[in-house]
């Protein structure tokens, strides 16, 4: 038995991920800097806040949804649909079991981190053999993104793992219900990511399955069940055109930025010189010509697989270009590319004189730790975890406080939906909620949270601040606090 066949090489792949998973500023061998490794690095964040939102609303008022008032729910999940249930309900049943905080989210998001990694390494063995399950999952270990994304509860990671499911489902085992069923999960863990399966899916079926429509079909019967049940936890009444109005409002108008196809060919031009970029660029040249070049030394559930993340990609980058650049948008096609380097070098380098494709992947992998352990710019922090614990200290000081909290759900995601009001500008035509200085004097907030960013946010309100709240607010964790006299 050769080393990529025994235990030995998992339990590699292994200790380098723990290595990388707790590398942080924050890190030391003290409790408090492994669970601030946790809970630090990444920073808590805006995305984050509305998973952590949809859970507690489940928990504390019965649906994925997000509260907006003291115990009032918004009545559009869909604002909240972005990472879907198959992320959300898990989160709400440690809730349930562990209580609510940062500890407990970030531990749920790395549990789902290993569990991608190591279910992504069986599968792929299955698939393309030893070699190329332990290269490529050695390449993901290494990759700062795979961490930046995974550490969070935003559902790339999730989701990327239910769609190697589906490919191994429909490619490797020709199980096409189950296919269906794990490409559907995929889709509604991160909608605004994997969303783009079904036209890859579509397109590769309808150049390479003769007959198009008989698996395609079984595909669709698996998808059903799960996207159903997506859409009646996104709408309180799917039936509803007005429902489906605003959502439509939202997600064609979401962005608060210019896309990056507008900016080209002045300022987008030097996003491309990143070398995050350039280093994708590489991969995917590599790819794409073992695929054209070379796809007779491939199978056929292996070229079938590769012409899926082929034509995902090609979905994947226009997508990319239509939104303001942000990378998060690249990462399934970027951790595809890293699990095929290894067939595609294999298949290039099939001649005498080939260059054995491990010494190569062994470089990148040196590359990619160094960068990722000393370069990377992972964003760290903890002020919203503070900042929402001071709130609670303050709330829990006067149980009849409320507290009305302004474009900042990462901190509103952490304190009781029966003490908050909350308003959120989500850029584009995404904006709900109650605006905290918006409601009958009576029920006006006890404390105010704006960040200083968003002190705008007040101008139309000053009279209600300049007669309810102390003139001078309070400043922590890089927020401003205004009391109610």
């Amino acid at each position: 038995m050769s080393f990529f066949e025994s235990k030995a090489a998992f339990v590699s792949i292994l200790i380098v991920f723990f290595v990388c998973a707790f590398w942080s500023p924050f890190f030391s061998f003290s409790r408090e800097g492994i669970i601030d490794a946790l809970i630090g690095t990444p920073k808590y964040w805006f995305d984050e806040g509305f998973v952590v939102e949809a859970a507690r609303g489940l928990v504390s008022l019965g649906r994925l949804d997000i509260a907006v008032e003291p115990g009032v729910l918004s009545g559009k999940p869909y604002f909240a649909s972005s990472p879907g249930f198959p992320v959300a309900v898990p989160l709400a049943g440690i809730f349930v079991l562990f209580g609510d905080g940062v500890l407990q989210i970030r531990t749920l998001a790395f549990v789902w981190l290993l569990a991608a990694l190591t279910g992504i390494y069986l599968l792929w063995r299955r698939m393309f053999g030893p070699h190329a399950a332990f290269w490529g999952a050695l390449l993901l270990a290494t990759f700062a993104p795979f961490y930046a994304n995974g550490k969070t509860i935003t559902g790339e990671i999730p989701g990327f793992l239910f769609l190697i499911l589906a490919l191994y489902s429909i490619y490797y085992k020709k199980w096409y219900v189950w296919g269906g069923v794990f490409a559907a999960l995929a889709l509604a863990t991160k909608p605004s990511i994997y969303l783009l399966i079904a036209p890859a899916l579509i397109l590769e079926f309808v150049i390479f399955e003769r007959p198009f429509w008989r698996h395609a079909l079984r595909v669709a019967i698996g998808t059903a069940p799960v996207l159903l049940l997506w859409l009646f936890i996104m709408f309180q009444n799917p039936f509803s055109s007005a429902d489906w109005r605003g959502a439509l409002r939202i997600y064609t108008n979401h962005y608060p930025l210019p896309s990056l196809l507008s900016q080209l060919p002045g300022t987008g031009v030097s996003f491309f010189g990143q070398s995050t970029i350039l280093y994708t660029l590489v991969l995917a040249a590599l790819f794409a010509s073992a695929l054209l070049w070379k796809r007779l030394m491939f199978t056929e559930h292996e070229q079938r697989v590769f012409w899926f993340i082929a034509f995902y990609g090609i979905i994947d980058v226009i997508y990319f270009l239509l939104s303001p650049g942000w990378l998060r948008y690249l990462l399934p096609s970027q951790l595809f590319l890293l699990l095929a380097l290894y067939p595609a070098l294999h298949a290039l380098g099939s001649h005498p004189r080939r260059i054995a494709p491990g010494p190569v992947i062994l470089l990148l992998v040196l590359l990619q730790g160094v960068v990722f352990l000393w370069f990377s710019d992972i964003k760290s922090g903890l002020d919203a975890p503070h900042l929402a614990a001071y709130i609670n200290q303050r709330l829990g000081e006067n149980t009849n406080a409320t507290v009305g909290i302004i474009n900042a759900v990462q901190v509103s995601s952490l304190i009781p939906a029966e003490k908050k009001f909350l308003v959120v500008n989500c850029g584009g035509g995404c904006r709900f909620g109650t605006h905290p200085l918006s409601v009958a004097p009576e029920r006006l907030p006890t404390y105010l949270i704006v960040g200083k960013s968003d002190r705008v946010e007040l101008s139309a309100f000053t009279d209600v601040v300049r007669e309810y709240y102390r003139e001078v607010p309070e400043e922590q964790f890089g927020a401003l606090i205004y009391t109610r006299q």
